[in-house]
Parts: structure tokens; sequence; C-alpha cells
């Protein structure tokens, strides 16, 4: 079974993806939709359990388990879909304004 881990891995180190083409979306209770995403270049690290990145000088840990999407903006493919998505992709974006 690959993982998160692994998924995000491969786009940090494989030298033929570029990380800014791939996001990703975790649940962050209190903001809109309670879903907030970020681009895979702000990584910092990725642990077994958490992914660190930094936003406006403030860093930050995701636990895996709040990962609920992680999306080849490019081709608009995911990677990664958790099974607390209930919704399609297309529609997930849509509800959230990611997409029109």
């Amino acid at each position: 079974m690959v993982t998160i881990r692994d998924i995000l891995n491969r786009i940090i180190w494989d030298r033929r993806l570029q990380p800014e083409n791939y996001v990703i979306f975790y649940i962050s209770r209190g903001k809109p939709g309670d879903v907030e995403y970020i681009p895979c270049n702000l990584i910092e690290r990725v642990s077994r359990d958490y992914v660190t990145f930094k936003r406006q000088s403030v860093t930050l840990s995701i636990p895996h388990h709040r990962i609920i999407l992680i999306l080849d903006v490019k081709n608009m493919k995911p990677l990664f879909k958790s099974p607390k998505l209930k919704l399609d992709v297309e529609t997930f974006l849509r509800n959230i304004g990611f997409i029109k």
C-alpha cells in the first residue's frame, strides 16, 4: 500500500516532478468548509505521521490522518483521496471554491 508519506516524499524528491504542481487539502476545523489547502512546494519536512510546512513565517504540522486529498493541479488528478472525502473530487473542489 502506498502511504501519504510515500506520495509526499516522491513529490518532494523526484526531480521529474514539480512540487508547486501539487496541493494538499486537509481538515482545518473552523475554516470555511473545515478545509484548508497548501501547495507542496511549501513543505519543509515529511515525517512518519506529520507533514510540516511554513506559511507566512508560521510553521505548522498537519497529521497525515487530517489529509483528505493530494491533487495534481496541472492534470486535476488525485494522487490520494481519503475515504473521509465522500464527494467526488470535482464536486469537492467546486464546493470549497478551488475551481469554478
